[in-house]
């Protein structure tokens, strides 16, 4: 069934409104670096929807530098919500990146498959501009 149909029903609540301080509370709690806050599309049930994560220093199962935190969810990546995401990273200090939020397809290349990363090698977050 769709969120929509079993939020309809009374099912199940609402979820919370997405807002920048949401988002940023859990990336503020982290004791791990982060290096860049990242949309990304991911799909179930009830439909697509974008993923918002803090890209951090630590090796993870996905990639043997860096791992990803989950920070909440962006649903339909409109204009507002990635005005969000982006304000989020600015808020960091961090460059923020969305491979496609016009079309959503889960084999894009991942932050760290990306050229933005080599700037950490030998240097500080702050010298990658966003």
């Amino acid at each position: 069934m769709r969120f929509t149909t079993l939020h309809d029903r009374g099912e199940i609540e609402p979820l919370p409104e997405i807002t920048i301080e949401s988002l940023l509370a859990p990336a503020r709690a982290l004791a791990e670096r982060i290096v860049a806050i990242e949309a990304y599309w991911d799909g179930d049930s009830f439909g697509w929807h974008a993923a918002l994560v803090a890209i951090i220093e630590r090796p993870s199962q996905q990639h043997s530098r860096f791992d990803e935190v989950h920070l909440g969810l962006l649903g339909q990546a409109d204009t507002d919500d990635i005005a969000t995401a982006r304000a989020v990273a600015e808020a960091l200090g961090v460059p923020f990146h969305f491979t496609q939020p016009e079309r959503a397809d889960i084999d894009l290349p991942r932050w760290w498959d990306t050229t933005e990363r080599d700037g950490l090698a030998d240097g500080p977050v702050d010298e990658i501009l966003p």
